[in-house]
């Protein structure tokens, strides 16, 4: 494109620049020449060298740069090297085999005989052994004068011990025979008057031993001690403690509660008047007849978790 600009800018002035010069300075050994009627006359002359120069630069077209060419890169070569050749069966050599003219061959060992495959003979009953001798063959081989040393029997074991039956019927039957006469004697006081019934029960309490007073005891606390559980509850105001109360109460026969204390303390103001408070309410079961004291105490641990 500059190329071009170029060309045709020198034109456009050797144009002009030529046009100047013919117009200025007419050339004298140019020839003139006229038109028809002899108005105009026209002046010819032949170029200069730069102005032909010029003309040829401008008629002769711009060189075009050749591209350079671009070589295309050649695809590597993918053919597989060539795989070694396997040597044929031909060109490798037979291997000899070995003389054995002078070897001596190997004895072959000699068939085994047949197995007999017939079941065994049964084996021979065992001999009874011969019975021993008695003592008289054994004195009659003895010599004379020797006397054979007698042995002792063998004493025979003695027989196991029978074990002795349990006391159970014993002591169901003397229950039995006291729980009648309780009911005898109940049935004695409820006749009589006040005065009868008393004599009824100092009487039935004189005949107990004291065997049966402990047994009358102990099942009449069994049955305070769950009254009184039974009442027990766990205060508020504890606060998830816990502690063991230990109590002692005095109760009369017709279960009236007649004293009451604090052995041992939980530690907590609130589970000890929780665990009185559970022996203050409620009225106890009466005592058995043949209990006739005046009261009986007890003592009791209550336990509260919180």
């Amino acid at each position: 494109m500059r190329r071009v600009i170029e060309g045709v800018v020198f034109v456009g002035i050797a144009v002009g620049a030529h046009l100047a010069v013919a117009a200025v300075r007419p050339p004298e050994d140019s020839a003139a020449s006229q038109g028809a009627g002899g108005e105009s006359s026209v002046s010819v002359k032949a170029a200069s060298q730069q102005v032909s120069r010029m003309v040829e630069d401008w008629e002769r077209p711009p060189e075009t740069q050749a591209e350079p060419e671009m070589e295309t890169p050649q695809a590597p070569d993918m053919t597989p090297p060539d795989a070694p050749e396997a040597p044929s069966a031909e060109s490798m050599p037979t291997p000899e085999a070995p003389a054995t003219a002078g070897l001596a061959l190997p004895d072959q060992p000699e068939p085994e005989a047949e197995m007999d495959t017939a079941p065994p003979e049964p084996p021979e009953p065992p001999e009874e052994p011969e019975p021993e001798a008695t003592d008289e063959e054994e004195t009659a081989d003895l010599p004379p004068g020797v006397r054979p040393v007698q042995r002792p029997d063998r004493p025979e074991p003695e027989p196991e011990p029978e074990p002795e039956p349990q006391p159970q019927r014993q002591q169901e039957e003397p229950r039995q025979g006291q729980q009648n006469a309780d009911r005898q004697q109940q049935r004695a006081a409820g006749q009589g008057g006040g005065a009868q019934s008393g004599a009824g029960q100092q009487s039935a309490g004189q005949s107990l031993s004291a065997g049966q007073r402990q047994n009358l005891t102990a099942q009449w606390g069994g049955q305070i001690v769950r009254r009184i559980e039974r009442n027990k509850r766990y205060p508020r105001a504890a606060r998830g403690a816990s502690g063991t109360a230990t109590v002692r109460l005095s109760v009369n026969p017709n279960g009236q509660l007649v004293g009451l204390s604090l052995t041992r303390s939980t530690g907590n103001r609130a589970l000890d008047q929780a665990a009185l408070q559970a022996v203050r309410s409620g009225r106890f079961p009466a005592a058995p007849r043949g209990l006739t004291q005046s009261s009986y105490s007890f003592t009791l641990s209550m336990s509260f978790d919180g």
